[in-house]
């Protein structure tokens, strides 16, 4: 039985009000290229952790076997000499960075047995065509910082890659996972990000540029991120989520600095960035619930819209639909004696409070389903976008057929705000709910009961 899925986040920072300008000009700046430290394990311990790729390139190999997925060359295509291999049954693979496609393989030492009692292959050694000259004698195998019966960890590969005809200095982590039943698994992180200063109305500005889809490119709409004036104080989780901050922005059309849209033009390479005052009409959106973040889709692509004072927030005229929100709950010193909200009340009745510990993380996070409805932004005026509490609960039944020929019955619990949102994640004073608990009767006697689990 359960309950959506959900992971721990945090949330920190303040709410700003967007406005337009047109008293400045466009200006070009120049980002440089980072790298996250050399070692895999120690990324999350490290003061630029936040800066880590959020999603991967993955590969796969059945028994050993190339498995080219949908899109990629065929490895034959790609490397035209491989190493003598010490293992009967090497992972190979094919991975695009920028405009060019690179062959890899995962080896095992002789000294280190292939496989487990369980059959999992553990790699030791890996090597990847750095120079894309398709040859993989002539670069030095990476070897395993870290690994198990399932997982092992590769350190830090720097490349030099031509991307939109700059040369870019580019960093990456691997890491590989076997099954039991032969599929072999294989991630590419990206380990690179390229930061800045700029100067804007006379304020200097830090600016980092996150490649968070791993592909060496950062100027993709679909999942790069901008990050301004990062507070990495927050630690790590903070920025697991765009909705839980005010530090990051996705990568699109607009950005806002300060209060004030700009348009924005990146380079593929990521070392240029340029911002355009934006001239384009606004409207305005709003939603009773304060310390509100949210992501909304629209023309001008993915922008992210918070709670102002005034409890609305602008957004460029157009149609506009929900994509995710947080609502930050959390009771702090300066809000402790404000009128009780949602989560606050949840906190008093669920979590046992620590009166003398500093704030704990307390929000609920929520993403609309496909059928949320879209609002028509007009210019000078307001329009309410729905979400949030009362939040519903909904359970689920569906049926199956059990190990032993029984009918079986699974439940699940969902929440549901007031827009047909579903909760994805939420704490209360730095907890979990309770488990909600439930009694199933007929109509003489109660049936069965038990606890919803998160997961």
């Amino acid at each position: 039985m359960r309950v959506l899925r959900t992971c721990l986040k945090f949330i920190a920072g303040a709410a700003v009000v967007l406005i337009t300008t047109s008293d400045a000009r466009t200006e070009t700046f120049n980002l440089e290229a980072k790298r996250l430290p050399s070692s895999y394990t120690a990324v999350r311990s490290s003061e630029d952790a936040a800066f880590m790729s959020r999603s991967y390139q993955r590969f796969y190999t059945r028994d050993g076997s190339f498995v080219r997925t949908p899109g990629q060359t065929d490895f034959s295509k790609v490397v035209v000499k491989e190493p003598k291999y010490e293992y009967a049954r090497p992972f190979k693979g094919v991975a695009k960075l920028g405009t060019k496609e690179f062959g890899f393989a995962f080896d095992v030492a002789s000294s280190t047995p292939a496989t487990t009692g369980s059959s999992r292959v553990r790699y030791t050694h890996f090597y990847f065509d750095s120079n894309g000259n398709g040859d993989l004698t002539d670069d030095k195998a990476v070897e395993a910082e870290s690994k198990s019966s399932s997982y092992s960890y590769f350190p830090r590969v720097d490349v030099t890659l031509d991307v939109d005809g700059t040369q870019m200095e580019y960093s990456f982590y691997m890491r590989t996972y076997s099954s039991s039943s032969g599929y072999g698994y294989a991630y590419l992180y990206g380990a690179a990000y390229r930061e800045g200063e700029i100067t804007l109305n006379g304020e200097k500005k830090r600016i980092v540029l996150v490649d968070s889809n791993s592909n060496a490119q950062f100027n993709d709409a679909t999942g790069d991120m901008i990050f301004i004036d990062p507070d990495l104080s927050k630690g790590v989780y903070a920025y697991s989520d765009m909705t839980m901050n005010d530090d990051q922005q996705p990568v699109g059309k607009l950005v806002n600095i300060d209060g004030r849209f700009y348009g924005m033009e990146l380079s593929p390479a990521g070392d240029k960035l340029t911002l355009t005052p934006s001239s384009a009409p606004v409207g305005y959106v709003s939603n009773s619930n304060k310390g509100f973040r949210a992501l909304v889709h629209g023309d001008q692509g993915i922008l992210k819209i918070s709670a102002g004072e005034s409890g609305k927030s602008p957004l460029p005229v157009g149609d506009w639909k929900l994509l995710s929100y947080t609502i930050d709950g959390t009771v702090t010193p300066e809000t402790k004696e404000e009128e009780s909200s949602l989560l606050n009340t949840l906190s008093e009745a669920l979590v046992q409070s620590n009166s003398s510990a500093s704030p704990r993380w307390s929000f609920i996070s929520a993403r609309p389903k496909n059928d949320f409805t879209v609002v028509n932004v007009r210019e000078g005026e307001t329009v309410d976008l729905p979400f949030g509490p009362p939040f519903k609960p909904m359970v689920r039944v569906s049926r199956t057929s059990g190990s032993s020929g029984n009918r079986v019955a699974y439940l699940s619990l969902s929440l549901v705000g007031t827009g047909g949102e579903v909760v994805s994640n939420i704490m209360v004073n730095g907890s979990r709910p309770k488990e909600p608990e439930f009694t199933i009767t007929s109509a003489e006697e109660k049936v069965a009961q038990g606890k919803f689990r998160y997961g």
